[in-house]
């Protein structure tokens, strides 16, 4: 162990207390910071929620959904999300999905159309592929 010199004791104490009182300090809020910090998260919840829209299931989406129990209608609800966010397009967006799906180009001349199917088969996402 290595000898500490008796000279420099008072100042290594006074360093280590005034060390620890700013990590106290930062610690222990105000009650207007805290206020302060919960109004900046609310408005960016708010901002959160109004950028996105939230999906709705329409009487005809649900009226094909035969549900066999909890876990499929969670599975359905699942699916459902999944394409309204990443297959289907918004008016409110410019005809682009809030997941920004990007336009896939013909591939080549011969190249025909897929229909995808989603959530069942109720809906479908078409895409390019190539013939063989």
């Amino acid at each position: 162990m290595r000898k500490v010199n008796s000279a420099a004791m008072p100042r290594l104490l006074i360093f280590l207390i005034t060390l620890g009182v700013r990590a106290l300090r930062a610690m222990i809020r105000t009650r207007e910071e805290l206020l302060m910090e919960n109004l900046a998260l609310r408005q960016q919840v708010t901002a959160l929620k109004k950028k996105r829209p939230r999906p709705v299931l329409d009487d005809e989406d649900r009226a094909f959904w035969i549900v066999l129990g909890d876990r499929h209608i969670i599975r359905l609800g699942r699916s459902y999300l999944t394409y309204y966010h990443g297959d289907r397009s918004h008016l409110g967006l410019g005809k682009n999905t809030p997941d920004r799906r990007a336009v896939t180009p013909r591939p080549s001349p011969t190249a025909k159309v897929v229909a995808l199917p989603r959530v069942g088969g109720i809906h479908h996402r078409y895409e390019w592929r190539a013939a063989a």
